[in-house]
């Protein structure tokens, strides 16, 4: 409902899909708040991430920079995203990027041990 208020606590952990949509490779990556992973060309930083309540329905949240490795026209590299994601509405605020998709799947209190991914760039 749009308006409502869903009460979060910080999380030390989110878990992170990225495809690269030209091998159709997909990876879930495990990112500790404030560290960073790479995959490709792309530089993933976690800044904040937040869990929905046990109570209220999944929303998590985590805020988000990425940043593409490869010179620009412009000759700078710089961040290609940088704002909030949602678990529950991803193409709310979604990175618009030619190769990559990147998506939050949840929230984590602690490490999870995640499935093999589907290959790696």
């Amino acid at each position: 409902m749009p308006g409502t208020i869903h009460a979060t606590s910080p999380a030390g952990y989110a878990v992170l899909q990225v495809v690269d949509k030209i091998t159709a490779q997909r990876q879930k990556i495990l990112m500790p708040t404030g560290g960073a992973k790479e995959f490709g060309t792309i530089r993933i930083v976690l800044r904040s991430c937040h869990k929905s309540a046990p109570d209220e329905s999944k929303q998590d949240s985590a805020f988000v920079e990425v940043f593409d490795q490869k010179v620009n026209a412009e000759n700078k590299i710089g961040p290609v995203f940088t704002g909030w994601m949602f678990s529950a509405s991803p193409s709310i605020s979604a990175l618009e990027h030619p190769v990559y998709d990147v998506t939050l799947l949840e929230c984590s209190n602690a490490p999870i041990k995640l499935p093999e991914s589907s290959g790696s760039p």
